[in-house]
């Protein structure tokens, strides 16, 4: 069963993975030293949360990336936002075997270590959880092998965020895709509570708006990329101190706005 999502992953702008950890430090994150090698070419890197982090990808073999990556990957090259989700798990055959009845097409889940170690130990199981059953998102299942002491312990950077909280989505039909969401993570979550269009599991929250919505909200019109379905518009981060972030983030022209919850959702 999902324990949380652990991880969203997106393209960076510039190609440049240690100038994008640079700007994520000066706004107040804590970049992690280590960077993972990937296959389609890609290289990634990662800000440290509580039990969370936020994953950025660069190509750095661009003949590999032309000949292997997927097409949402070559989109949101072009356009970079978060368009993929990672979901902890403490089985990945058990999530299989609750969606595939109703997906029948979908893969089996596979193990993998990095990239550019063949000989090296393996590091994540993954099941992919097709699109069909989480419109607006690249949602992926894993398993982590490889168990790091400090994964769960408190940690925040400067700016006072401490973790996930979430993900907003802007979609044409808010209730259709959030509908969707709960039923599939009924059959894969324990605690899950529905109010409307927003979704409660743990400490996390998912929430669906219209493109109306979005605008009040964010000052800007929502668009999606050519070809592409996914529609994640905001990552929901924890914070203990609410100025001090929006100081840190401001600083570093990342938008963001306040989101209030409740129990009522």
């Amino acid at each position: 069963m999902i324990e949380r999502f652990d991880h969203t992953y997106t393209f960076i702008r510039q190609n440049d993975l240690d100038a994008t950890l640079q700007r994520f430090a000066r706004a107040g994150f804590t970049p992690l030293a280590e960077k993972r090698r990937h296959p389609s070419g890609l290289l990634t890197g990662f800000i440290s949360l509580t039990g969370t982090y936020l994953e950025f990808a660069s190509v750095v073999d661009e003949d590999e990336f032309q000949r292997e990556a997927e097409t949402d990957e070559k989109i949101f090259r072009e356009s970079p936002r978060p368009f993929g989700i990672g979901a902890v798990v403490s089985s990945p055959e058990t999530i299989y075997s609750r969606l595939q009845s109703l997906y029948p097409l979908m893969d089996k889940p596979y193990s993998r270590g990095e990239a550019a170690k063949p000989d090296g130990p393996i590091l994540w199981t993954f099941c992919l959880i097709p699109d069909a059953a989480t419109p607006g998102a690249r949602v992926f299942s894993l398993k982590y092998h490889q168990s790091r002491a400090d994964r769960y312990a408190f940690k925040k950077g400067p700016n006072s965020i401490f973790a996930i909280g979430g993900f907003i989505f802007c979609a044409k039909d808010p209730a259709a895709s959030a509908n969707k969401w709960a039923e599939t993570l009924r059959l894969i979550t324990d605690d899950l509570e529905v109010s409307g269009n927003h979704l409660r599991f743990g400490f996390q929250r998912l929430e669906w708006i219209g493109p109306a919505q979005y605008r009040e909200r964010f000052g800007e019109s929502w668009t999606v990329p050519n070809g592409s379905t996914k529609e994640i518009c905001a990552v929901i981060l924890l914070t203990e101190d609410l100025g001090a972030s929006r100081s840190y983030l401001e600083k570093e022209a990342f938008q963001a706005c306040q989101s209030n919850w409740s129990r009522a959702g």
